[in-house]
């Protein structure tokens, strides 16, 4: 007869959790340590912290959280402070301030004690979720639990940076050293960064002077790289390479940023032949070339239109087994699109799974705008339909600028395509249809009157049902009969529509100026479908387009807009396009 198992000691369990990388088995192993057992299990806070890092690095918030409440109930130890800190950064970097906050107000009740580590902690959280005002709010309850340090103050002069109020940074520092508290070798490079990309370069060098003679901190990498950059940033490459000389001089490290950024600014000068000089000088002072110094010159090299030499410098890292990453690819297909070498951008994008990089959402869409740029637009939809199938997104600016060419163009048949394929990904806003309605309201084929009051109608139910803004119907065809005018030659006006209606329609802005005008009063829009629909058309498919991100019910197959029951109908999106994707070599986990 076989042994049962031997059970699970809390030392055993805070080892299989270290050693098991995958967060869910984890989690499974840590809610189930010993399955037949018939006592409590008594968890170490070794443990605790082990399963709480895991799940916050893996984005398993919720769960999480779950961990969580359990940890509040345990009474034979107090978990320590940096618990709390690390699950207030893991809410920072999912761009979760509120509940950054509500742990961090919650810290008490796990018997805890808030100190000014937690505290810096959620101001870093805030800062990352770029939550500004609540910044301030922190900060001036800060004073009613534990005086500020510089840490704290360094916190804040980094958000007045990030919303270039240099004004703003300066009396965070002038407050610093009215409060006694000594300004660090952060706070100056803070400062001076800050200084340096708002072009007060004046400014930035009087406070570097300040703070080795007054404040006797000596200056580190990061300070002369925010000086230099700015330098350049203007073409005073005289001055840079004198700051860079003066780094030498004084011992301080200098690192491939700094080399990066004057090779940069050579180019930009017109001088790529000074960049030989440059490489030697990094290798005569053990400066590695990295990734960000062939970026560097792959970048000089496609502003030069010299792409041959750019290739040149792709060979050259695979030489030195400097793997080229996703940038350098990026960078030459988009030098490929400025130039209009649009066949030479796909076929280096097309090569890219074979190099053994993938591309990014950055690749796809410098792609993509290349080639609305260039109107190549039967392309462009291509390499949109891959975007959505791998859940990217172009930008908003993108998406805009090509619907507007086709509908210059008047290419009906793929514009229709292009707005089924954003309504795949649910990216379809008001802005994009402000630019289509216009041009339906000149075409007939594309939708007629009658459909569009239905779908506006439609749509209005839809949200209502699914904002509970207002009382729904089960029946939302019923709703759709309601609001048909009484007699068929009647047409339609705004008193035909209750003031949910022109609420909720106003809000699509030019949607709704374009749509009313162009139709509400023409006599086609007197009367409204009656036949039911047996098969979805486009016209249905664009209703889910139309509404806004994230409103589609828990109900239907997928969160993501894919199907969507109206009006007592499922209405399901066409398969995504994927020629090119079966075509090309796999992404790792994207998509299969």
């Amino acid at each position: 007869m076989a042994k049962p198992p031997k059970s699970i000691s809390p030392f055993r369990l805070a080892s299989l959790l270290r050693l098991q990388k995958d967060p869910n088995l984890a989690l499974h192993l840590f809610l189930n340590p010993n399955p037949n057992a018939n006592k409590p299990f008594r968890y170490s806070l070794l443990s605790y912290d082990l399963i709480i890092t895991k799940l916050g690095r893996a984005k398993m918030l919720d769960e999480m959280d779950q961990i969580l409440q359990q940890l509040k109930t345990e009474t034979r130890f107090n978990p320590g402070e940096i618990i709390f800190c690390n699950i207030i950064t893991f809410y920072g970097r999912a761009r979760l301030p509120d509940r950054a906050l509500h742990i961090f107000n919650q810290i008490p009740s796990f018997r805890c004690q808030r100190t000014i580590k937690s505290f810096n902690t959620l101001l870093n959280a805030l800062l990352s979720c770029r939550e500004f005002g609540k910044m301030r709010e922190v900060f001036v309850g800060l004073n009613r639990f534990v005086a500020p340090d510089a840490c704290s103050y360094n916190v804040l002069i980094r958000a007045g940076c990030l919303m270039n109020d240099l004004g703003s940074a300066r009396e965070v520092f002038d407050e610093m050293q009215k409060r006694g508290v000594r300004p660090d070798a952060v706070t100056f490079g803070t400062l001076i960064s800050g200084l340096c990309a708002g072009g007060k370069l004046d400014e930035a060098f009087k406070l570097k002077e300040d703070m080795e003679r007054g404040f006797r901190v000596r200056l580190d990498g990061f300070v002369y790289a925010s000086l230099i950059k700015g330098l350049c940033k203007v073409n005073e490459l005289s001055l840079a390479f004198k700051l860079k000389d003066e780094m030498l001089e004084r011992r301080v490290e200098l690192d491939s940023a700094v080399f990066s950024t004057l090779i940069s600014a050579l180019f930009k000068a017109g001088r790529k032949g000074d960049v030989v000089g440059v490489l030697k000088e990094m290798k005569e002072n053990k400066c590695k070339l990295d990734a960000i110094t062939y970026n560097a010159m792959i970048y000089g090299y496609c502003q030069e239109k010299d792409f041959d030499a750019a290739f040149g410098v792709l060979s050259e890292m695979e030489k030195r087994r400097c793997k080229p990453d996703v940038v350098c690819y990026n960078v030459i297909i988009g030098g490929f699109c400025r130039e209009g070498k649009f066949r030479e951008a796909t076929e280096l994008f097309e090569d890219m799974p074979r190099r053994k990089c993938a591309p990014d959402v950055v690749t796809y869409r410098t792609l993509f705008s290349g080639l609305c740029d260039g109107k190549q637009f039967q392309e462009a939809a291509l390499i949109l339909d891959e975007m959505v199938f791998k859940d990217y997104s172009p930008s908003a600016a993108s998406i805009v600028k090509f619907v507007d060419e086709l509908c210059q163009a008047g290419n009906l048949k793929l514009l229709w395509t292009i707005l089924n394929s954003l309504a795949k990904g649910n990216l379809i806003d008001s802005v994009t249809w402000g630019r289509v309605i216009p041009m339906v309201c000149e075409n007939n084929k594309l939708l007629n009157a009658s459909a569009l009051i239905e779908t506006l109608l439609i749509l209005s139910r839809g949200l209502d049902l699914i904002t509970n803004c207002s009382p729904s119907s089960e029946n939302k065809r019923q709703c759709v009969d309601e609001k048909r005018p009484s007699s068929a030659s009647s047409s339609w006006t705004e008193s035909d529509f209750t003031p949910f209606d022109m609420k909720l329609l106003r809000g699509y802005g030019g949607f709704w100026t374009a749509a009313y005008t162009g139709w509400l009063r023409t006599a086609e829009a007197r009367v409204l479908l009656s036949k039911e629909k047996e098969v979805p058309s486009m016209e249905d498919n664009l209703i889910l387009s139309a509404l806004p991100k994230g409103t589609t019910p828990r109900s239907s197959p997928s969160y993501k807009g894919h199907a969507m029951a109206i009006n007592e109908r499922l209405y399901v999106l066409p398969i995504p396009h994927a020629d090119r994707v079966l075509q090309a070599v796999p992404s790792p986990g994207v998509g299969h």
